[in-house]
């Protein structure tokens, strides 16, 4: 039997106020079970019996292959995805090669300059130096500009392949059953410009270390240009259908 929280009197079931007092019924939240506590009648079942929640597989949708595709599918090799770089990658490669070629030349440049500073002037010298400067930096825009769009990678069902250069162009691939790790990477172009690296290791080395030795923008197995935000689903992409490669072919490495 219930009773009225104000004067006491008792109540039939279900009355919302008081015939005695005339206030509205108060009925107290029903209080929820402890988090982490078994249903009833569950730790009387045995462990092998319990219903075990399995998580559904992982699938990817596959994409069609463009027509432009600069490579030849294998047999039974399925496309998921086409990385396009950010657009501010054009200002990395153009920043990167300014600094790496122009830089040492600038400098070589620049100690003629100052030698011959004292019979033309400093001014003149400051001002051909500072024109020598530009005409590399526009020469790097140039081959930015070149080169920016080369610069393309894929994810498949069978390897990840990544096409690349400046002059020219290379198109390498790495078999997902050899990747070991895959580093996401964000140099100092990387953090200024808002962009994220990512580079694939496979078994016996590469990836990361040959890629910066190589120069950092046409080392092999090296994904540039990519969105912050882009790097992780790619990277669990990878690992992903490597796994799943790894139990199609037996291969580990």
């Amino acid at each position: 039997m219930a009773f009225c929280n104000y004067c006491g009197a008792a109540l039939p079931a279900g009355a919302q106020f008081c015939h005695s007092c005339g206030r509205p019924i108060i009925v107290p939240p029903a209080v929820p079970p402890p988090l982490g506590s078994p249903p009833s009648g569950a730790l009387n079942t045995p462990v092998y019996a319990r219903a075990v929640p399995v998580a559904a597989p992982v699938t990817f949708p596959p994409i069609p292959p463009p027509p432009d595709l600069p490579f030849a599918m294998q047999e039974g090799e399925v496309l998921y995805r086409e990385i396009v770089p950010h657009p501010r990658l054009f200002w990395r490669l153009a920043l990167y090669l300014f600094g790496a070629i122009a830089g040492p030349i600038a400098l070589i440049a620049f100690a003629f300059a100052f030698s011959f500073a004292i019979t033309i002037g400093f001014v003149f010298t400051g001002v051909l130096f500072a024109g020598f400067l530009g005409i590399l930096f526009v020469a790097s825009l140039v081959a930015a500009a070149v080169a920016f769009p080369k610069y393309r990678y894929w994810v498949t069902s069978q390897r990840t392949v990544g096409r690349r250069g400046i002059v020219g162009y290379s198109i390498d691939s790495v078999p997902l059953e050899t990747v070991s790790n895959l580093v996401i990477y964000r140099g100092i172009l990387d953090r200024i410009l808002g962009l994220s690296s990512l580079f694939i290791e496979p078994f016996g080395g590469g990836g990361h270390v040959a890629g910066r030795q190589r120069g950092g923008i046409t080392g092999i197995n090296t994904f540039l240009g990519l969105r912050p935000a882009d790097v992780s689903p790619i990277q669990y992409m990878v690992l992903h259908l490597r796994d799943v490669r790894r139990r199609e072919t037996g291969r580990l490495f």
